[in-house]
């Protein structure tokens, strides 16, 4: 049966998509399904100019389309060896002098045959001139005790001033270590979470409306809509949570996210169209006590929730093209003309 033009657009997406972010980071020696280029010619063609690479994709793009999916959604060849049941300490060297550490948990029961979920946890207390040594204590975050219960994989990224939850730096980070634990380990695309706790859910929301297209729900506990814009002076639009599903928790006695001042700005969400799930636990304080009652419909949520990037309508709002869109919508060019407001300066609402 001859494919249809959107059958053609589908796989020659795919397979840009594929080549360029995981040749990229290394997985050169599996593009060889055309039979005619080998890593050596991939990572060569690659690294010299846009125009051979899009040579590349044009010339794998002419291969079947049925066994260019089939060769991409098989995939198997994946080469992590870390520890199982331990947490492993690794860095991402992002400039010369900036090396941001972050730690990976592999469950005791991981299959590299089967597609695995991942969660990435936000901690909280960002405001330090140094990333924190969580390496002690690590083990016993509950966390932790989550992923190996669940069978997920998880990510524990650290923070600091100049990398944190609401900065480009930041939030390009954690992207990075999602792409590069891909690569290594068999993750499913579709099971991607992320969430944390004060700082770490203030983190959650502001990558939901920034940079949502990875992660398939969102798990803010007990944190503020607004922090991440008003202190990463980058704005964001409530409308783009839209785009996911959020599970938001705030206790009532919280010295500082009380869930009744949190109300209107969840509402404002809910209004707007998300599907944001609001809990408020009415004695808590801002601690991890109430979490306990969380973890049940945790595991059932990331066992069940599932993302759905080919959705029909997707509604996006942005100041800049480098958070330009979600799945398969992006904005490629603003409207520039109008003088730059500095959108912050009459914000009025109290932290």
């Amino acid at each position: 049966m001859k494919p249809s033009t959107l059958q053609l657009f589908i796989s020659r997406a795919i397979l840009i998509i594929f080549v360029i972010n995981f040749v990229a980071l290394g997985f050169a020696d599996t593009v060889n399904a055309a039979g005619k280029t080998g890593k050596d010619q991939v990572v060569q063609l690659i690294n010299s100019s846009d125009q051979d690479a899009l040579t590349l994709v044009n010339d794998l793009a002419k291969q079947p389309i049925d066994s260019l999916i089939k060769w991409i959604s098989e995939f198997k060849d994946f080469k992590g060896d870390d520890p199982v049941g331990e947490v492993t300490w690794k860095i991402h060297a992002i400039s010369d002098t900036l090396n941001a550490p972050y730690y990976l948990y592999v469950p005791t029961g991981y299959n590299p045959n089967n597609p695995t979920p991942l969660m990435v946890w936000l901690h909280g207390g960002v405001s330090r001139p140094v990333f924190s040594d969580e390496d002690s204590t690590l083990i016993e975050h509950p966390i932790i005790q989550q992923a190996e219960t669940n069978g997920m994989l998880l990510l524990f990224p650290l923070a600091k001033i100049g990398c944190l939850w609401w900065d480009e730096t930041g939030i390009a980070n954690v992207l990075w270590q999602i792409r590069v634990t891909k690569r290594q380990y068999n993750v499913d695309d579709d099971a991607v979470f992320i969430g944390g706790f004060s700082d770490g859910a203030s983190g959650s929301f502001f990558i939901a409306m920034l940079s949502p297209s990875d992660f398939a729900a969102f798990f803010p506990w007990s944190g503020h809509m607004a922090v991440g814009s008003l202190v990463g002076r980058i704005p964001v639009f409530v409308p783009n949570l839209t785009c996911r599903p959020l599970y938001v928790t705030n206790g009532g006695a919280d010295r500082l996210y009380p869930a009744d001042k949190m109300t209107p700005l969840i509402q404002l969400a809910i209004d707007n169209g998300s599907e944001l799930h609001f809990t408020a636990y009415d004695t808590a304080g801002h601690n991890y006590g109430y979490m306990q009652y969380e973890w049940i419909p945790y595991a059932k949520r990331t066992q069940l929730i599932r993302r759905n990037a080919l959705r029909p309508h997707i509604y996006w709002e942005t100041t800049t093209t480098k958070y330009g869109g979600c799945d398969w919508l992006e904005i490629t060019t603003l409207d520039t003309t109008r003088e730059a407001e500095a959108w912050y300066k009459d914000v009025n609402y109290t932290l």
